[in-house]
C-alpha cells in the first residue's frame, strides 16, 4: 500500500539508530537518528511537518472522524501516514485525485513523491494514522533524542 508512514515516521528510515548509538554511543548512529526525523518534522519541500501541532505548518487534517464531526482542530500529536507516489496510480486514492485534485497544474499525478502530500481528511493512504504504525514510533525517535544530556 504505497509508503504508509515510510516519510512521516522516523522509525522507518532507521528504526535500529537510537539503539545502536546507546550501545556505541558513536556519533554516526546519533546524526542519522536526526536526519530520520528531519523530513517528518518539516524539512521537506512543503516545509510542512507531518505531525498535527508541530511547528508553524503541521498536518491540519488528519482522519480523525471526532474532530471532523464536531468541527474542532485535531488533537496535536498524531502522525499520518504521509505521503503516497501519485505516479503509481494506485485504486485506492484514485477518487482524490479525480474528484479534489483534478484542477491542479501540472496535474496531481505527475508530481514529485516528495511534494505530493495533499492535507486532504478523508484520504486514508495519506491522513490515516495508527497508534502502532506511525504514532508510537514517532513518539519514541523524539524521546530519545529529547532525553539525552
Amino acid at each position: 500500500m504505497g509508503f504508509v508512514g515510510y516519510l512521516s515516521t522516523p522509525e522507518m528510515i532507521g528504526a535500529v539508530l537510537p539503539h545502536a548509538w546507546l550501545l556505541t554511543h558513536d556519533a554516526k548512529y546519533l546524526c542519522g537518528a536526526v536526519r530520520a526525523c528531519q523530513f517528518a518534522a518539516g524539512a521537506n519541500p512543503d516545509n510542512q511537518a507531518l505531525t498535527t501541532g508541530l511547528g508553524p505548518n503541521p498536518v491540519r487534517f488528519p482522519l480523525h472522524i471526532d474532530s471532523w464531526v464536531t468541527g474542532q482542530p485535531s488533537p496535536k500529536g498524531i502522525t499520518v501516514y504521509g505521503i503516497s507516489d501519485p505516479a503509481e496510480n494506485y485504486d485506492f486514492d484514485g477518487w482524490a485525485h479525480t474528484w479534489f485534485l483534478q484542477k491542479m497544474v501540472p496535474p496531481s499525478r505527475t508530481w514529485p513523491t516528495n511534494e505530493s502530500y495533499w492535507d486532504i481528511y478523508t484520504v486514508p493512504s495519506t491522513n490515516e494514522f495508527t497508534i502502532h504504525q506511525t504514532i508510537i514510533p514517532t513518539a519514541f525517535y523524539w524521546g530519545f533524542l529529547a532525553a539525552r544530556k
